[in-house]
């Protein structure tokens, strides 16, 4: 059939004809693509080596405005950038590894359930956090936090029979605080790709496993977890971008107390719209460096876990 439909006339074969109702289909996403993703990539990366500044239109222009290396050599002799960076790293440190080594048990757990509507009903309750928008969800940690009225401190006043008024987005909690709010926003999301790796694995691998020996914790440890290294590997990938936490810390904190939860991303969003007159070229130089680290992350996890591709 194929070969027949690339004979002409005559019985020479043609050229297999092409099909410009399928390009222009696809065109329309293609374009917002191009325009969403690829222009705004290209973007950022040239106002890195631009004085861009928002309040002076003269600066636009890359021609006008080209200051080559000045923002990279003006971020080194930055203090801000290096406190909000430590900021961010201690953030990810919080966040990291507690977004993938609860949401494994959790799914362990629910993957175990022999009853398909209770674990249906509990697939869904671990998912809900995740369709939250992020500034509801960290609107809504924001009132438990509160030390006045939050159901946390009432919670923990009726246990030990006083009042207490611990300050959750205080000093010396509040970098925690926020990462435990934000932890349960993505919760849900990373335990149904733990449940999907686990559904996927071949129930003969246990049976192997019991005859020698191997059941219960041992099984998890020496079947389950080997087999869920490309899921591990996808969501430490994914998660690579948390460095740059924005909206989190501007929702529940705003930075404060101080500067104690300003991350990178809060402060060349606060140079970019805040301070000054909006240098938007500096703040682009500082997302590149936090874009290269991020992408630096997510190499050294490729390397580390040595997985397949997830």
């Amino acid at each position: 059939m194929a070969d027949r439909a690339l004979v002409g006339q005559g019985g020479r074969v043609g050229r297999p004809r092409i099909n410009w109702i399928a390009y222009v289909l696809v065109a329309p996403a293609l374009i917002m693509w191009a325009v969403f993703n690829v222009y705004t990539v290209v973007r950022g990366i040239t106002m890195a080596f631009q004085d861009y500044r928002f309040l002076y239109p003269e600066t636009q222009g890359l021609l006008n405005s080209f200051n080559g290396i000045d923002n990279f050599v003006e971020m080194l002799g930055d203090r801000k950038v290096g406190e909000s960076l430590i900021v961010s790293l201690k953030y990810t440190a919080l966040y990291l590894p507690a977004s993938v080594i609860l949401p494994v048990i959790i799914a362990s757990l629910i993957a175990r359930v022999t009853s398909e509507r209770l674990a249906s009903l509990f697939r869904v309750i671990v998912y809900m956090p995740a369709v939250l928008p992020i500034a509801a969800a960290m609107l809504v940690w924001r009132k438990l936090y509160d030390p006045q009225f939050g159901y946390l401190n009432v919670v923990i006043s009726k246990l030990v029979g006083q009042r207490v008024k611990i300050l959750w987005l205080g000093p010396q909690l509040a970098l925690t605080s926020t990462a435990i709010a934000a932890l349960w926003k993505g919760f849900g999301y990373n335990t149904l790709l733990f449940l999907i790796g686990i559904y996927g694995i071949n129930a003969e691998l246990y049976d192997a496993a019991a005859v020698d020996g191997c059941t219960g914790v041992r099984s998890w440890w020496y079947v389950t977890v080997p087999l869920l290294k490309p899921i591990f590997t996808l969501i430490l990938v994914l998660n690579a971008g948390i460095l740059g936490a924005t909206e989190q810390m501007m929702v529940m904190t705003g930075g404060g107390p101080g500067d104690r939860t300003t991350t990178t991303g809060l402060y060349l969003w606060r140079v970019s719209f805040q301070y000054g007159d909006l240098r938007m070229g500096y703040a682009a130089a500082v997302a590149l460096v936090l874009g290269l680290i991020s992408m630096l992350m997510s190499y050294v996890v490729f390397k580390v876990m040595r997985s397949e591709r997830a």
